[in-house]
């Protein structure tokens, strides 16, 4: 299965980008937010939090990237939290996610993510060791017909993953990656 990513001109992207810091703002409960400026899109998960992560460090935060996420360690003093807002929002805004990138999934993605997980992550992740469960499992049709529904089916196998140890995550997600690569997953 070919993905086809979806094509955007400059003015979408200015408005995207517009959009998204307006209702990051919101969050904030700012009715004047500092003007933050794109420094360039974040293509991916793994690419935004590699941003994110050098952001926050920049901005004093301990932030740490595993992956396609990002935590604190140590975390944050409960007396910073508004700082930490206020700098999140302007990383994001600097390191916005694409819009490819950014966007629900579309049925033939929730597809292929379906298949990833049941002919590549969940023989992968028994292999080594870990017995993920799938006694649960919807059909391919029923998963991706609910996917972007309210009736959204919740079978999400690489739970198992936050399941383990950090180190032995880590470990497991270079050897059983939890989604496809981006370029696949997303047509680039």
């Amino acid at each position: 299965m070919q993905i086809t990513p979806p094509e955007f001109i400059d003015v979408e992207l200015q408005n995207y980008h517009q959009q998204k810091l307006e209702s990051g703002a919101q969050a904030l409960g700012s009715t004047q937010p500092p003007e933050v400026a794109l420094i360039r899109w974040s293509e991916g998960s793994v690419e935004y939090a590699s941003n994110m992560t050098t952001c926050l460090q920049d901005a004093g935060f301990p932030a740490v990237q595993e992956g396609q996420t990002y935590y604190f360690d140590p975390g944050v003093h409960v007396s910073q939290e508004d700082s930490l807002s206020l700098a999140s929002y302007v990383c994001d805004g600097q390191y916005m996610m694409h819009p490819v990138y950014g966007q629900g999934w579309s049925d033939s993605q929730a597809g292929l993510v379906y298949d990833y997980w049941v002919e590549y992550y969940i023989p992968c992740m028994r292999a080594n060791g870990h017995n993920i469960q799938d006694n649960e499992k919807p059909s391919r049709e029923s998963y991706v017909s609910a996917f972007n529904s309210g009736q959204r089916i919740s079978w999400w196998p690489n739970e198992w993953s936050q399941r383990l140890p950090a180190d032995e995550r880590e470990t497991m997600e270079a050897v059983c990656p939890q989604y496809p690569p981006d370029a696949v997953l997303y047509g680039q």
